[in-house]
């Protein structure tokens, strides 16, 4: 693993914008790649700025619009899985776990109504300790709309990007040791979102009797 976070860093020193690309894109393929490193590394080896300014304008361009690229591609991957996905695990995993399709079908539904989904997504893409993929996949089980992902997942992406950029800009050489210590926290976040996934399933599963579930 090691090794190829290195060559990732060197993806992006000798490539630049291009090598800012292919690492925003495995990172989000490759789950146990740190993204933090990636987007922190790019921020400190691409932005050559020696103002606030200057700093500002390349990360509004080209850093966001390249690395947004990169990492919606990769979420595309893990949320058309999940979505494609849902029906045949869930018709398998359900009588284990106490959980029918119609349910689901209803509980879909019902975020489709709501906006809440939308805002959640935003909060999950821009706070850089949650998992980008684990993100795309919780949206891909309830079947989000490809256009609410692709906004809303993309807006949080972008503040994400931003803030990793500005942070290994301004940390400079010790953007590495803050990467990581950022890491860390990736897996209890993760455990959270699972967590809260399903606390947020169990509260709307009260409310089925509210939907309509008999409908196609």
């Amino acid at each position: 693993m090691q090794e190829l976070i290195y060559w990732l860093e060197n993806i992006i020193r000798l490539y630049g914008w291009a090598g800012l690309l292919l690492g925003t894109l495995l990172e989000e393929i490759i789950i146990p790649l740190p993204s933090s490193l990636i987007m922190m590394g790019a921020g400190f080896f691409l932005i050559q700025a020696d103002s606030l300014s200057g700093a500002l304008g390349q990360i509004v361009f080209p850093f966001i619009p390249v690395g947004l690229v990169g990492v919606m591609a990769g979420s595309l991957l893990w949320y058309g899985l999940a979505y494609r996905l849902q029906e045949p695990v869930v018709q398998y995993l359900g009588k284990y776990l106490g959980v029918s399709w119609q349910e689901v079908k209803g509980i879909e539904r019902y975020f489709q109504n709501t906006h809440s989904d939308e805002w959640v997504l935003f909060a999950l893409r821009a706070i850089p300790i949650f998992p980008g993929a684990m993100t795309a996949i919780c949206m891909g089980l309830i079947r989000m709309p490809l256009k609410k992902f692709l906004i809303f997942g993309g807006l949080g992406t972008a503040v994400r990007l931003g803030i990793m950029a500005f942070l290994g800009w301004l940390l400079q050489e010790t953007y590495a040791f803050y990467a990581y210590r950022l890491e860390s926290l990736s897996a209890p976040a993760a455990a959270a979102l699972a967590i809260g996934f399903i606390a947020a399933y169990l509260m709307v599963k009260k409310k089925i009797s509210l939907i309509v579930i008999d409908k196609p």
